[in-house]
């Protein structure tokens, strides 16, 4: 909706939870904006949209759910028209070494977790990031994907990365105390390719 407001003509939002899909339509009704949201599998996205786009937008969390970062891109990659762009917006995976807000330990800084990591975390509880409430959810398979992997399964799809930056921001709203601290530590990145 943000990207309509800016002048883009079609704009489509996927996601695999109906939920966020019903919410995301009632905000465009609400709000009056002109977008089309589809509740699908990423890895089940119609081919009929394939060259369709200038932009594919990756926000915030997004390739932590993904098992298969290589199809991943590669269906990212038939989405867009000649020369379009891939645009991430992501969780750096050095956060994820690091301990949650909600967490006991007391070292902000402490490694708790590997960085390189081949096998999924599982999980079955939950935070609310909106609403800072835990809940039980059904299991959840959580990947963390490291920077090489990410840009090698890019470029291996065929796009062309054309700038790349690391930030300190939090936009996991999981690590705000890391990000208080002032560390001068990765906590999140911005990645732009071009097919």
């Amino acid at each position: 909706m943000s990207l309509k407001n800016m002048g883009a003509n079609r704009c489509v939002g996927i996601d695999i939870s109906d939920v966020a899909i019903t919410e995301a339509n009632q905000r465009a009704e609400k709000c009056r904006i002109d977008c089309d949201f589809i509740c699908s599998d990423v890895y089940d996205i119609s081919e009929e949209l394939n060259n369709s786009f200038d932009i594919v937008f990756i926000s915030s969390g997004c390739i932590g759910w993904i098992p298969d970062l290589k199809k991943f891109f590669n269906i990212g990659f038939n989405l867009l028209r000649a020369n379009g762009i891939i645009l991430m917006h992501e969780i750096h995976p050095f956060s994820e070494m690091l301990p949650f807000d909600n967490s006991n330990i007391e070292n902000r800084l402490q490694i708790v977790e590997p960085y390189f990591r081949e096998e999924a975390i599982v999980e079955n509880s939950s935070l609310d990031y909106v609403g800072g409430t835990e809940y039980i959810a059904k299991t959840q398979y959580w990947f963390v994907h490291i920077i090489s992997s990410i840009i090698m399964a890019l470029v291996k799809n065929g796009f062309k990365i054309d700038y790349f930056s690391e930030h300190t921001q939090d936009i996991s709203a999981v690590h705000k105390k890391q990000e208080k601290l002032d560390a001068k530590i990765p906590l999140s990145y911005i990645l732009v390719g071009r097919k």
